[in-house]
């Protein structure tokens, strides 16, 4: 696979095997943020093929011209630290289409440059976006409306329910719905009379 830096290729063929093979989409970024290293994931979600780019192409290439400074920030955040940093945002490929992706960011070791990893988080952003503006409606309505797991630990808790039982929702949330709010069922397992109600 072509790749920018020959003489590295040649230097270290059985590291640039691996990092080939690598599932995770995988970039090596100089310094200054210009590509010198993709794996095979990262051709194939940028949608380059053989590997060709110009040299010394900025990765801030396949990305929005919005997210070019937080890009930028991202790069420099970890050229001062050794922790990794991330942050969803979109990527552009090299055909124009558009996805959603948490990228991470790490310094190289020893040497300058930076190790960029791409998660592709494009179907479960969308729906998240889509259902915002729902969520945002449960959340605001009068009545009170309460989400929790099989176990009744809330997971969701609007202004209804902040009205009605005077708890808040950084309050109520994690906290076990019976404990918090003592409900009397009609039958000896809570459960199976919720579950009654429902089938009926």
């Amino acid at each position: 696979k072509k790749m920018n830096d020959e003489s590295a290729e040649a230097a270290f063929p059985p590291i640039l095997q691996f990092f080939q093979s690598l599932p995770v989409a995988c970039l090596i970024l100089r310094e200054n943020g210009t590509i010198q290293e993709i794996n095979l994931a990262a051709q194939a979600l940028l949608k380059i093929e053989n590997g060709r780019i110009p040299p010394n192409q900025p990765f801030s290439h396949f990305l929005p011209e919005a997210n070019h400074a937080p890009f930028a920030a991202l790069l420099q955040e970890t050229a001062v630290s050794p922790t990794p940093a991330s942050q969803q945002m979109q990527i552009r490929s090299h055909t124009g289409q558009l996805r959603w992706v948490e990228l991470a960011v790490a310094p190289l070791p020893q040497q300058p440059g930076h190790c960029l990893t791409l998660t592709d988080i494009d179907s479960s952003k969308k729906a998240q976006l889509e259902a915002e503006p729902i969520k945002q409606l449960l959340y605001k309505s009068a009545d009170a409306i309460i989400v929790t797991d099989a176990a009744y630990n809330i997971r969701s808790w609007n202004k209804g329910a902040e009205a009605t039982y005077g708890w808040t929702a950084e309050e109520a949330i994690g906290k076990s719905f019976p404990a918090l709010v003592p409900t009397t069922y009609p039958a000896p397992n809570p459960r199976d009379a919720v579950l009654q109600t429902f089938r009926q």
